[in-house]
């Protein structure tokens, strides 16, 4: 891309222009932190409002092709599951599309945003939040869905309706098995890169939470995204393209900014597959996923940790 590596040669190379750049991009950041904090102040009348009993799983498909999609799609169509699958996609080719539209999944691209650098993961958050206000504008009287999950795509396969037994609750949070922030090298770092040091060790003994799966009501979600957006923008440019958007989500758990937010085991409605080297799950003749304590979750997330799980999973749903 010329044009682009032209752009980048400047930046680089003459002072002004990169001034001018970081200008604007503080000018959109200001302008986006007033916002949310309007949407924060506004979420009395948010909860006021009626709303239906549709369900969504939401997620953002970004550069995938058919290979990664269909575990997800396949799996979640095939639960039981009845109701509506949106996903945000950005390079999506058009056989991929053919795909998706097959399987009564509505796209929405996913726009990026070149004037606040950040990673994808960070970056959904925004689209996620712009996406329910556009639902709460275009309603007339009650919000169509009662009930959203958030999810990652790639390493997520579902077993079940994955709203089925989910607990009562504004927003929940699915947590990890055996983890603290503290004990986590890597959720450790990237709390000290959201918020400090000092903060890192006041919340080192609190459980963590995978930002790569979380359920709510809308206006639960849009209040979550809220903080999830401000925090972001309060980080430093340079540390965005690491794992703050977890940070963050962690730690609106452990401060509790969340009126009616639940946290939930791991292993119940999701299983988020541990890290260590011998994890426990199995999967059974039947294709069926089990925990280490031989349960099953509807969801079964970051199955590719395990090998032998992920190759199984990557087998049974080939298209």
């Amino acid at each position: 891309m010329p044009l682009l590596n032209d752009l980048r040669a400047r930046l680089r190379f003459d002072p002004l222009a990169a001034r001018r750049v970081e200008e604007g991009r503080q000018k959109v950041e200001d302008r986006l932190l007033r916002e949310v904090d309007r949407l924060l102040a506004e979420a009395p009348a948010r909860r006021a409002r009626a709303t239906g009993t549709r369900d969504l799983v939401m997620g953002l498909a970004a550069n995938y092709g058919i290979p990664e999609l269909a575990p997800f799609v396949l799996s979640l169509r095939q639960s039981g599951y009845a109701g509506d699958i949106v996903l945000l996609t950005y390079g999506c080719d058009s056989s991929t599309a053919a795909f998706l539209r097959a399987h009564r999944v509505r796209m929405v691209p996913f726009t990026g945003l070149s004037a606040m650098p950040m990673s994808m993961n960070s970056a959904r958050m925004f689209r996620y939040l712009d996406w329910l206000l556009e639902l709460y504008l275009n309603a007339p009287d009650a919000i169509e869905y009662g009930r959203i999950l958030l999810t990652d795509i790639r390493d997520v396969v579902f077993q079940g309706d994955p709203f089925k037994r989910a607990p009562q609750g504004r927003v929940l949070f699915f947590l990890e098995t055996d983890r603290t922030i503290g004990a986590c090298p890597i959720n450790g770092d990237w709390m000290a890169r959201a918020y400090g040091p000092t903060v890192a060790g006041e919340l080192a003994q609190q459980p963590v939470s995978c930002a790569g799966t979380v359920m709510g009501t809308p206006d639960g979600l849009v209040e979550y995204l809220a903080h999830m957006v401000r925090d972001i923008l309060r980080v430093h440019p340079q540390h965005r393209f690491s794992g703050v958007d977890q940070a963050i989500h962690n730690h609106i758990l452990a401060r509790q900014l969340i009126d009616g937010a639940v946290a939930v085991r791991n292993g119940g409605v999701v299983m988020t597959v541990p890290s260590s080297d011998e994890p426990g799950m199995r999967m059974l003749a039947d294709g069926a996923i089990t925990n280490p304590d031989g349960s099953r979750s509807e969801v079964v997330h970051q199955y590719d940790r395990d090998r032998d799980l992920n190759a199984a999973v990557l087998a049974r749903y080939q298209v």
